[in-house]
């Protein structure tokens, strides 16, 4: 596909910056019944443990790297300047990397499977998304959320809530019984479709990174396989413009445009 290079860069990217804990995106709460008590002690006390919630952003420099089981691992190397710049690198071993950007104005691909694309459409709307700026693990109170009980994750015993959105059951987060914090979350309907295999994402190695309790590993379990993403550096020292310019042969792609 002729973007999948930049999906690929897109979704790793989303989980680094975006809420590795899972928020969720915003609901209507007119189309949701009321949520239980219980419910929403689980996620005060979530939101209480972490630290800040709703802090933004103030990473400039994060290095995730991707396995997808034993394999050797896909780097992923992101530098932001919210509310409109952001640069990933992409590296796959053997190949050469996969840089994808947006100054501001234009957002652009270079990739040795599609060669140079200017990005249009959904993939630019994504990548100005991640550009912008961002807050850090907030659950929307306009979605209904359910206390399902205790349960029991990876060997972790949990408090599970499960959120519905117009009227239909959305996913279910899991809360660690002993610390309060998220553990995992069951993604039960994407776009409004019910997912065909729910995926599990577990969290894990939570760090103080910025001043709020951040989980540094996801582990996404699919169909029988996990993919393992971990956060193994992040600073928020300032970065140069030269970073986010346009290069050269991209500048020289538009000069041909019409």
């Amino acid at each position: 596909m002729r973007h999948s290079a930049v999906a690929r860069a897109t979704i790793v990217a989303a989980i680094l910056a975006g809420p590795a804990a899972g928020a969720a995106q915003p609901g209507n709460a007119a189309l949701a019944p009321p949520s239980d008590s219980q419910a929403r002690a689980i996620v005060d006390r979530h939101e209480k443990a972490i630290g800040q919630p709703g802090k933004p952003f103030k990473y400039s420099h994060t290095i995730v790297e991707m396995r997808f089981s034993d394999s050797v691992a896909t780097r992923t190397e992101t530098y932001r300047r919210p509310p409109n710049k952001i640069l990933m690198v992409v590296t796959v071993p053997g190949m050469r990397p996969t840089r994808t950007g947006y100054d501001g104005k234009v957002g652009w691909s270079i990739s040795p499977l599609t060669g140079i694309v200017i990005l249009e459409g959904e993939p630019l709307d994504s990548l100005r998304a991640l550009s912008a700026v961002q807050t850090q693990h907030t659950i929307d109170k306009t979605f209904s959320l359910s206390s399902l009980g205790p349960d029991t994750i990876a060997g972790r015993r949990v408090n599970a809530v499960l959120v519905v959105r117009a009227k239909r059951d959305t996913l279910t987060f899991f809360f660690d019984d002993e610390s309060g914090l998220m553990a995992g979350m069951r993604v039960l309907r994407q776009g409004g479709q019910a997912a065909d295999s729910p995926a599990l994402m577990l969290f894990s190695d939570y760090k103080r990174l910025d001043g709020v309790f951040m989980p540094t590993k996801l582990t996404v379990r699919f169909r029988g396989r996990d993919v393992v993403t971990e956060t193994v550096h992040f600073d928020t020292r300032p970065i140069h413009d030269s970073t986010f310019a346009l290069p050269a042969a991209v500048r020289a792609v538009l000069a041909r445009r019409p």
